[in-house]
């Protein structure tokens, strides 16, 4: 489920969703922004910026930075990835504010520059910026070019072993879901489901 505020968002930048997020660019640099799982307590907000691949000057830089600044920019923790930051956002009592994650964009897009990181507005997969396009990869927002995901699409119909895990999957699915069928006959009494709406207080 995407949430009102990541909503927002990708109304005011053009950008694209998956299930349960955004993602777009943000002065040419590519972010995702999911919500935790309505029942997860507390709440987070998600922040996920591609980076490509870091020097590790530029990303003892980069954390310094957000170390020094982690206040500043409201963010409950982050974490440097191989190509990308992962920023957590803790809603104990009050929602992240939009005002909120802008300044984060807007830090990390001038932070980048200064860094001469580039920006991540081609591929990124080979770094092309011909024929791309926007895609929802398990949930995550990506940017493929033709070539790119075309190679992607044979890799999986050819590849015996991304078949087989691809598969085995399926079975497991359908497994589960033999499972959950067999645990409802167990609650049934004289051939009626003992299943009923929670009363209210």
């Amino acid at each position: 489920m995407i949430f009102p505020k990541a909503k927002k968002i990708a109304r005011e930048l053009d950008w694209y969703k998956t299930d349960d997020g955004v993602f777009g660019l943000y002065k040419g640099y590519f972010f995702n922004v999911s919500d935790a799982s309505v029942m997860s307590t507390p709440q987070f907000k998600f922040v996920t910026v591609i980076t490509g691949s870091l020097a590790e000057e530029q990303r003892l830089q980069i954390k310094a930075e957000l170390a020094t600044n982690k206040r500043k920019l409201k963010f409950t923790s982050f974490e440097i990835l191989d190509d990308g930051i992962f920023f957590k956002f803790a809603e104990n009592i009050t929602f992240t504010k939009l005002k909120t994650v802008y300044a984060l964009f807007d830090f990390l897009a001038d932070q980048f520059k200064r860094l001469n990181i580039a920006e991540q507005n081609k591929c990124h997969r080979c770094g092309k910026n011909q024929k791309i396009n926007y895609y929802n990869l398990h949930d995550t927002g990506i940017i493929l070019c033709d070539t790119c995901f075309n190679n992607a699409i044979l890799e999986f119909q050819t590849n015996r072993e991304v078949k087989e895990v691809f598969y085995q999957s399926i079975v497991i699915s359908f497994i589960l879901a033999s499972l959950a069928w067999i645990w409802l006959l167990f609650f049934m009494k004289d051939n009626k489901l003992i299943v009923k709406p929670a009363d209210k207080f």
